[in-house]
């Protein structure tokens, strides 16, 4: 299921998830927070960056896309982040576990600059010790984005 928040004055979303209209005059910034849940009912929610250019129509319109791919998941020994931006901006990942504990923080290392970053977790809090298998959480933030997702340690 797919449930933008608020966007800006002459745009809409189509059930389908497109973009289209025609936006207000002049340049602005906007901030589309989309919620995606899936069939087992778990909740994603990304922050998309909106620049408008002008009024005539969506095509002077850009949207800049935020993408991460986690996997595995579950995972056993490790588990990885691919994280794709339309700029460099500084990312960090909180791993918490079931009792909303922080464990450890995990920063990027920019791979492909400025657009692809990758992080990777071994399963290991703060002092390196091994965690127990069980049900984590993780908070992803850059500049302008939020990701809260699940992990299933096996």
């Amino acid at each position: 299921r797919f449930s933008p928040g608020p966007i800006p004055p002459g745009l809409m979303f189509s059930n389908d998830g497109v973009l289209s209209g025609i936006p207000g005059e002049g340049y602005k910034d906007y901030q589309i927070r989309v919620r995606i849940t899936d069939n087992n009912k778990l909740v994603s929610t990304r922050s998309i960056p909106l620049v408008i250019y002008g009024s005539s129509g969506i095509n002077n319109t850009e949207i800049q896309s935020f993408t991460q791919n986690v996997y595995p998941n579950p995972f056993h020994d490790f588990v990885k982040w691919d994280i794709d931006m339309p700029s460099f901006e500084p990312v960090n990942i909180k791993i918490y576990n079931s009792l909303g504990q922080l464990i450890i923080t995990l920063f990027g290392q920019a791979v492909h600059f400025p657009c692809r970053q990758q992080i990777s977790w071994n399963g290991k809090d703060q002092s390196g010790t091994l965690v127990p298998s069980g049900v984590y959480f993780y908070r992803m933030t850059t500049g302008c984005h939020s990701h809260e997702g699940k992990l299933l340690k096996n």
